[in-house]
């Protein structure tokens, strides 16, 4: 997967679907640090991105960050509230039920 990975980003380096897959990849593999750097480079690209902010959320939570996991709950309350978020254009993504993923209980205790 990583040589695929690579021969991928170096012909197409601005495609933030690649980092995104990447890093649920490496989070499935337990990869937390190497997860969070790719789902980074995909909001460096564009920060509107909602999909790896609650990929970040999900993995700062996983290493009991709660300073960073809030952070990114208030970031992707604040993206739906005012309807500036962006979903992936090149893959289909696009099943979040955003009431299903604010009602979580867990996402209530984290910005309460």
């Amino acid at each position: 997967i990583r040589e695929f990975y690579n021969q991928i980003e170096d012909t197409m380096p601005l495609l933030p679907e690649l980092y995104y897959l990447m890093g649920l990849y490496l989070k499935s593999k337990s990869k937390y640090s190497e997860a969070i750097e790719e789902l980074k480079k995909d909001l460096f690209i564009n920060h509107l991105y909602i999909y790896p902010r609650i990929k970040l959320l999900e993995i700062y939570r996983l290493l009991d960050e709660d300073d960073k996991a809030r952070m990114e709950a208030k970031n992707i309350i604040t993206m739906i509230k005012s309807g500036r978020f962006k979903l992936f254009e090149n893959i289909n993504f696009n099943n979040l039920d955003i009431d299903e993923f604010l009602n979580k209980e867990w996402f209530k205790k984290l910005i309460s």
